[in-house]
């Protein structure tokens, strides 16, 4: 698969496995539909990207750039539809981000200790 500038940094599938997530340093995440190869929708991020998950069955997207800040991503139209984490001091960016089983929310945690559930 093509489409990154820069390494790519991770990848993920949807739960159904229809999709993937590609994402990187060049602050792209790419969604590919894994039957075509295909490239269905590039998300781009005001930062290096350092994880993305997808929520709803790949309809949303979630985001982390490297600064800790959050992107939700409506896959469709390639909006923006919510950012939160902020900026934060180098030691205490987040360093996770998950979706939390059965729900649109996720947990975003950081190096000083504290730990957030955000819905997205």
């Amino acid at each position: 698969l093509r489409g990154h500038s820069a390494p790519v940094a991770g990848l993920s599938f949807s739960a159904l496995g229809d999709r993937l997530l590609t994402w990187g340093v060049d602050g792209a995440t790419i969604v590919w539909d894994t039957d075509s190869g295909q490239p269905l929708r590039e998300l781009r991020h005001a930062w290096p990207i350092v994880r993305s998950l997808s929520l709803r069955g790949g309809e949303l997207v979630v985001t982390r750039g490297d600064g800790g800040e959050c992107t939700v991503w409506d896959v469709a139209s390639g909006r923006s539809l919510r950012t939160f984490g902020g900026r934060r001091p180098v030691e205490d960016r987040a360093w996770g981000l998950e979706a939390l089983p059965g729900s649109d929310r996720v947990l975003l945690w950081g190096a000083d200790t504290w730990a957030t559930v955000w819905d997205a």
